[in-house]
């Protein structure tokens, strides 16, 4: 998967209704959010995975790839909660004090790790099967102010063109043989991070004085391209939220 999928919103996914994906991914969000079992956390992240791959080109590979950062995040977030400080079963002793843990405390760290981890996986999926301009216009409907709508389509576009650009820099090293010897590694991550850095500040910039230059009024507006919209999809996304809401009532 290609940051770029991300962000153009091109996967099978995008021909159902807009409103019918923000009511399932906001209905799959509240059944994760309120579940208590570690099964239904990882079917929840099984469902999603496999709706990823369905509705994109991506491989297995490159989507564990790009969990991979959030899983590990979260992991070592959980390890504060597995490990207990004179409390549990103990399995580092020291001289005044030991670290223990407990059954009750791996089972939390394990229902919090699966839940992080399956939202991750819904948002994921949200953002491939909509594009940034129907996700401002879904903020917009509800109500969100504008300000909040341009912060994000600003910092949207910032990561996007961050990462564009740390791409070029790096075929950019490679082509120089920046990478082949260990002693040049570091060196070339420093000068990647400083001339990403000051290549981020300047193209923000150019940013800004681009819009002030049109007369920007912190008002976004977007023309959508017409999809044909597909009513199979949508009843997919029933038919999937009404499995979710039932294999979360079994789980109580």
């Amino acid at each position: 998967m290609q940051i770029s999928e991300l962000y153009q919103g091109k996967s099978k996914a995008a021909k159902c209704n807009l409103w019918h994906r923000n009511i399932f991914i906001f209905l799959s969000l509240a059944f994760a959010i309120s579940s208590n079992s570690v099964f239904y956390s990882l079917g929840i992240i099984a469902l999603f995975s496999a709706l990823i791959l369905l509705f994109t080109n991506t491989s297995i590979a490159k989507l564990a790839k790009l969990l991979s950062i959030p899983l590990l995040f979260v992991t070592f977030s959980c390890l504060a909660i597995v490990i207990n400080i004179n409390a549990g079963t103990p399995f580092i002793k020291l001289e005044h004090f030991y670290l223990g843990h407990s059954n009750e405390s791996i089972m939390q760290a394990l229902l919090i790790c699966g839940k992080s981890i399956g939202m991750c996986t819904i948002f994921l999926f949200y953002m491939i099967s909509t594009s940034i301009s129907e996700m401002a216009t879904s903020m917009r409907k509800i109500g969100i102010p504008c300000l909040f709508i341009e912060l994000f389509i600003l910092t949207y576009k910032y990561i996007y063109c961050v990462v564009e650009r740390a791409k070029q820099l790096m075929i950019a090293q490679k082509s120089r043989m920046a990478y082949t010897k260990r002693k040049g590694i570091y060196e070339s991550i420093s000068f990647l991070i400083s001339s990403l850095l000051i290549g981020s500040i300047h193209e923000s910039s150019v940013a800004h004085y681009g819009l002030q230059s049109r007369a920007f009024d912190d008002k976004f507006e977007f023309i959508h391209a017409h999809t044909k919209q597909s009513a199979s999809f949508s009843l997919t996304l029933a038919t999937i939220v009404s499995i979710q809401a039932l294999a979360l009532f079994l789980t109580y």
